[in-house]
């Protein structure tokens, strides 16, 4: 709980600082300017040169101040013209930490992110170690009445047996009243039945000993597997110790 509690304030705080550094970052003018103005001399006299001036010297002209530090150098962009190009002012950027404001937001969203992802996982290893619990849970508790069925089923077939062994009696009985039979053939069968029986008591016993002998060879195998492992990392550990040595 406290941990969750924990990841959703981070969230909460980088929110904040993620809607802070927008703000931050917010411009009207985002890049230094200078204010010039093109006025070119005319040669024809002075109706010749307000015409000029109007034309060109009175509208505003805007570059960005390091074009016009270069101004007159190789790679300007501004194309040179003499004096006709002239410096009117400087308009600094309104906001000289749109940077760090940027970077501040762009962290806030990150981290958001990076929390998010945290919880989901945490979120995903808890379902997923209650899943296991529950099943390990449920299993427990089919073991713990696995003993209860067993005798419950046990008592259950001896109940039917017992049953099954009265209603033939009852009807070997009637039959021999009846004349029906006589106990000669009552004794084949029985005995036919009892060989029946200690057939099917050989084949139950033959099933066992064989998924016994399974177990116990699976049991051996697995037994040598980590006795080989075992050794192997005991050399590699000898060996490590007398390359230390």
């Amino acid at each position: 709980m406290k941990q969750g509690v924990l990841e959703l304030a981070l969230a909460g705080v980088c929110g904040v600082a993620a809607i802070i550094g927008l703000a931050t970052s917010q411009t009207r003018q985002p890049y230094d300017l200078t204010q010039i103005q093109f006025c070119p001399k005319s040669t024809n006299g002075v109706q010749s040169q307000i015409k000029l001036d109007k034309r060109f010297c009175n509208q505003p002209r805007f570059v960005l101040t390091e074009e016009w530090r270069r101004y007159g150098l190789y790679g300007s962009m501004i194309p040179y013209k003499g004096d006709a190009i002239q410096w009117v002012r400087d308009l600094p950027t309104d906001n000289p930490h749109q940077l760090l404001g940027g970077a501040l937001g762009v962290m806030g969203l990150w981290g958001i992110v990076g929390c998010l992802l945290v919880r989901s996982q945490r979120l995903k290893r808890k379902d997923y170690e209650l899943g296991e619990l529950e099943k390990t849970g449920g299993y427990a508790i089919w073991q713990q009445h696995k003993h209860k069925r067993e005798v419950k089923q046990h008592s259950t077939q001896l109940y039917t047996e017992r049953l099954k062994d009265g209603l033939s009696g009852l009807d070997t009985e009637e039959r021999l009243a009846l004349g029906l039979t006589d106990s000669e053939n009552e004794r084949a069968k029985a005995r036919i039945q009892l060989e029946d029986f200690m057939k099917a008591r050989a084949v139950n016993h033959s099933v066992m000993d064989k998924t016994i002998a399974e177990n116990l060879r699976g049991l051996e195998r697995k037994q040598s597997r980590n006795a080989a492992r075992l050794r192997g990392r005991l050399k590699e550990r000898s060996q490590t110790v007398t390359i230390i040595n």
